[in-house]
């Protein structure tokens, strides 16, 4: 019995920890992207262009991180309740 549940518990942290890695890739790529944006500001680039930039490629990465995050609290939240649940915290 114990086995199995320290098994289950190892396999629920493997999955925070994933999710948590992802996470911290998709808030690296939006802080890569917002300095793209400041740098063709800087540049002088078109308004157009940044607008552009910022419609089709960065919204994406801002939607996928969102996303991730708002994946990772459940993930989090679920462990803690069942680690709760079964008064092992």
């Amino acid at each position: 019995m114990a086995d199995a549940r320290i098994r289950q518990i190892k396999i629920k942290a493997g999955v925070v920890k994933r999710t948590a890695k992802e996470k911290s890739m998709y808030e690296k790529e939006a802080k890569k992207e917002e300095e793209k944006v400041q740098k063709m500001k800087d540049e002088g680039k078109d308004e157009h262009d940044v607008m552009t930039f910022l419609v089709y490629e960065n919204f994406m990465t801002q939607v996928m991180t969102f996303l991730v995050y708002e994946n990772f609290m459940s993930q989090v939240m679920t462990f803690w309740l069942k680690l709760h649940k079964n008064h092992l915290v």
